[in-house]
């Protein structure tokens, strides 16, 4: 593991436990209930895309180092976001027999997450670049 830089690995596993307290208190503020798409899992999910999208266009314009990026995508956003919550909810769900609710909360948590990291490196990319 030669070229680790150790402080950076600290900073990272800082950034991801705040993400984590976050999607945490997300999760206690909008619960999983029910037959409803969990809103706490998804509005962690749509931050965190958004989030790490801006970062990215931030960084490859060149308005950030690259450990930024880091820090902040894999540390912060990588903590707060949630695959296994998200499987595991969406099986509770249809277990529970809500199947449209299953399948419409696979569908709103990628499609959501995906145009918003999009959107958000889009916008920042643009606004970077035009600011030059």
């Amino acid at each position: 593991m030669d070229g680790i830089n150790w402080l950076i690995v600290g900073v990272v596993a800082i950034a991801g436990g705040l993400g984590a307290t976050a999607r945490y208190l997300l999760q206690k503020r909008w619960p999983a209930v029910g037959t409803r798409i969990p809103i706490g899992v998804l509005v962690a999910n749509a931050v965190g895309s958004l989030v790490a999208g801006a970062m990215l266009g931030v960084v490859l314009t060149g308005n950030a180092p690259a450990v930024l990026a880091a820090i902040v995508i894999a540390g912060f956003c990588g903590g707060l976001t949630t695959f296994s919550t998200f499987a595991v909810e969406t099986v509770q769900l249809a277990q529970a027999k809500a199947w449209r609710v299953s399948i419409m909360n696979v569908i709103v948590n990628l499609v959501l997450g995906i145009v918003l990291a999009f959107v958000s490196y889009g916008l920042c990319v643009t606004w970077l670049t035009s600011a030059a």
